[in-house]
């Protein structure tokens, strides 16, 4: 017996714990699997923010890239125009003009002026730009192993003839740029459809450091004639203003000084082959050793869902600047301490998670009752004052602070012969007769002062007009309202032709007795 008794009381007692627990743990259970949840809401939320933060860093970067390099085209551009205003343009003149600009951007490898030369032109060329300063000047071209020869006879030519600074670009002198396949294409581009044309990427006969570049050509024409047709521009061609730009230079003068720390920068040419597409990496301070930027590893690329890729036209071409977190980028950058605190408010409100949720749909619910009780309220005030607006036996008509209409009650309508579509926006003076009853303008304002002296209505006789032209007297009441911080003027007429009829005939009456 004792047994028996003994097992029934162990049994209560697991009954009673497991009662006791059961709720807890289900309430611990659902505020860990809450926490989880939040937490890796939190990190992937953190993650997206992280990432969305590099992306406006780099169209931060790709826009001032961009900027720099249109700046580049509008010097090349004003270049142009100030050959195209000039009758001719010496060295001198050339070297003071653009002088500034290359002293405000180094980036700039040089500007040049390249004459279209014909052949039977080349001889008393060479002569005059020899005469010029220029000793042993010959038109030239370019050997596969790249030596410097004279030029092989050709029906046209188009050298360097011009070209600042000087220093550093003293190779290109007499380079015929039509004597290179990707060079030529530009600048006959350029020549036939009139606009700045940039080059393919190609290799500066100045170049010392294996460094890509290209060429803008903006082309010059004779002033004076027309240019509408492929034929005319060509006819009239003169030659061609020349910006050279090294692709690097320029985009280190672009970020100098900013924050690139962990983030690889790759410009390409989009309208290029594949095989000719690259232009230039710059790689992040992040990258260990000068062997991470060789050849071997910069011109392919595999991309991936974080790197971000922005699109530049410049000069007929289509560029891209492709942005890349260098190794560690995230780690050195990225941290999670959000994550971790959403991970110990998650622990410390589990215990109040129920009461939260109980409290806050009663709430809501309360909220929701108070809020269509509000909204019934209101229904019926509106019925309520559109039943009067509609029903008033006297002309309401409601004006804003100018004393343009904007609406009339139907007993206006009906009075005044006009609907408020007729009406609306028009002066209150095409209803109210100025003549012998003062300014409206006036009236207004005495309203005003009568408003803040005791909040009262204008009131006085006044000859109004139908639509039809027949006037008659009433009773005007002018009143002022504010709704929501903006005045409005409300005007109430009363028809008193009855009452007027009623005097003059009163007043008959006792001129008939006096008599």
């Amino acid at each position: 017996m004792t047994v028996f008794s003994n097992e029934r009381n162990k049994k209560s007692v697991y009954a009673r714990a497991f009662r006791k627990w059961v709720p807890i743990t289900l309430l611990v259970g659902t505020g860990l699997m809450v926490t989880i949840i939040v937490v890796t809401m939190v990190l992937t939320r953190e993650d997206e923010r992280f990432v969305s933060q590099f992306r406006e860093t780099a169209k931060v970067y790709q826009a001032l890239f961009h900027s720099r390099v249109n700046r580049h085209l509008a010097e090349v551009d004003a270049l142009r125009r100030f050959y195209e205003g000039s009758a001719e343009v010496d060295r001198k003149e050339f070297r003071s003009f653009v002088q500034p600009v290359l002293s405000v951007y180094p980036d700039i490898q040089a500007l040049e002026w390249i004459p279209q030369v014909h052949d039977v032109d080349r001889r008393s060329h060479e002569a005059r730009v020899r005469k010029e300063g220029i000793k042993n000047y010959e038109i030239r071209e370019q050997t596969t192993q790249g030596a410097m020869i004279r030029a092989s006879r050709r029906r046209t030519y188009y050298p360097v003839s011009i070209v600042e600074p000087l220093a550093g670009n003293e190779a290109a002198i007499g380079y015929d740029l039509g004597s290179e396949p990707t060079r030529l294409a530009a600048l006959e581009r350029a020549r036939d459809t009139g606009r700045l044309t940039v080059t393919a990427r190609i290799s500066l006969v100045q170049e010392t450091e294996k460094q890509y570049g290209f060429l803008v050509f903006a082309p010059v024409y004779r002033s004076g004639v027309a240019l509408e047709t492929v034929g005319q521009r060509r006819e009239n061609l003169q030659g061609f203003a020349l910006g050279v730009f090294r692709v690097g230079m320029i985009l280190e003068a672009t970020i100098f000084g900013l924050q690139t720390a962990g983030i690889d920068i790759r410009l390409l040419d989009e309208s290029a082959p594949d095989e000719t597409r690259f232009l230039y990496f710059h790689p992040s301070r992040m990258r260990q050793g000068p062997s991470s930027a060789t050849p071997a590893n910069i011109e392919t690329h595999h991309y991936s869902r974080i790197d971000h890729i922005e699109k530049i036209e410049l000069g007929g071409r289509q560029w891209s600047m492709v942005f890349t977190p260098a190794p560690g980028y995230f780690a050195a950058y990225h941290h999670h301490w959000q994550a971790w605190l959403a991970f110990a408010l998650g622990l410390l409100l589990t215990s109040w998670l129920t009461v939260y949720v109980t409290s806050s749909l009663r709430r809501a619910e309360l909220i929701k009752t108070l809020v269509n009780q509000r909204t019934a309220q209101l229904r019926e005030s509106e019925t309520r004052q559109r039943t009067i607006f509609n029903t008033m036996a006297d002309a309401l008509i409601i004006v804003d602070d100018n004393g343009r209409i904007e609406s009339l009650n139907p007993t206006a309508e009906r009075m005044f012969g006009y609907s408020t579509s007729e009406v609306l926006g028009q002066h209150i003076e095409i209803l109210i007769l100025e003549s012998g009853h003062g300014d409206y303008d006036a009236l207004l304002a005495q309203c005003e002062a009568a408003n803040e002296a005791s909040n009262q209505s204008i009131n006085r006789e006044i000859m109004v007009r139908r639509n039809d032209g027949t006037v008659f007297p009433s009773d005007l009441s002018v009143s002022e309202m504010r709704l929501g911080g903006t005045r409005k003027i409300t005007v109430i007429v009363r028809h008193i032709t009855e009452r007027k009829q009623a005097e003059k005939k009163s007043r008959g009456s006792q001129g008939m007795l006096q008599i």
